[in-house]
């Protein structure tokens, strides 16, 4: 469990593209850690990582939909 500490970091972050994404303990996928951060900040509330790769939202796959 990671838990990003937003006042350690800055407001803005420049964050580099590469998509390796996470999924936050809000339920939201981040393009990458940094864009986590960067979201933890922004909000002023501590985001961890629960998990690697695209947060999933009961029996769907975020790159398929169901039929």
């Amino acid at each position: 469990d990671r838990t990003v500490d937003f006042s350690t970091f800055r407001n803005y972050f420049r964050c580099n593209k590469k998509y390796v994404p996470v999924c936050g303990s809000n339920g939201d996928t981040y393009q990458n850690e940094c864009f986590l951060r960067r979201a933890a900040c922004k909000k002023q509330r501590a985001i961890s990582i629960v998990s690697e790769g695209a947060c999933y939202h009961g029996n769907t796959h975020p790159l398929t939909s169901s039929t």
